[in-house]
């Protein structure tokens, strides 16, 4: 079964595991021979590449000393992909961080370190949802997050290994 944007709606994101089809600890030749598409590779700076298959809404992340070339991260992008994680959370354009924090609970909050994107961390069990941040806002101490961030849409879901600060 090939992994057409149609299908989406029928994806299960399976926290710390896999989206659908594709799994970490994959390869990322296995990942392009299921969703048949060529990505864009960014490099992140002396940490990673992303292969960005973005008609499909979905990254795959390789460290760049990794030996084994295998994915260590997934992220999705609620604008073009559709499906459900394995608590029910069903994820599409519309999802809210109230959303998440009702099928998920209270989070560890934290900024990137540009301060683009405030996370809503679950390592514990492998997801964490980010989102566009509010200006001038970028410390997690100052503020009620919570209330501030609360209508604020998911731009992206990413899973990893449990336990790790994927």
């Amino acid at each position: 079964m090939s992994f057409k944007r149609t299908d989406s709606e029928k994806q299960i994101i399976d926290e710390g595991k896999c989206v659908g089809q594709i799994q970490i600890g994959m390869t990322k030749t296995q990942v392009d021979s299921i969703l048949k598409v060529t990505p864009k590779e960014i490099k992140w700076t002396n940490h990673s590449f992303e292969y960005k298959y973005e008609k499909k809404g979905i990254s795959v992340y390789i460290l760049q000393n990794d030996s084994s070339k295998k994915v260590f991260s997934i992220t999705v992008f609620p604008k073009r992909w559709k499906g459900t994680t394995g608590k029910g959370l069903k994820v599409n354009k519309k999802l809210k961080i109230k959303d998440v924090m009702k099928v998920y609970g209270e989070p560890e909050w934290g900024f990137t370190t540009d301060c683009s994107e405030l996370d809503a961390d679950y390592y514990d069990i492998g997801i964490y949802f980010s989102v566009d941040t509010i200006s001038g806002i970028c410390d997690e101490t100052e503020f009620n997050l919570d209330s501030l961030y609360l209508n604020k849409k998911v731009t992206e879901l990413t899973i990893g290994e449990i336990g790790t600060d994927f």
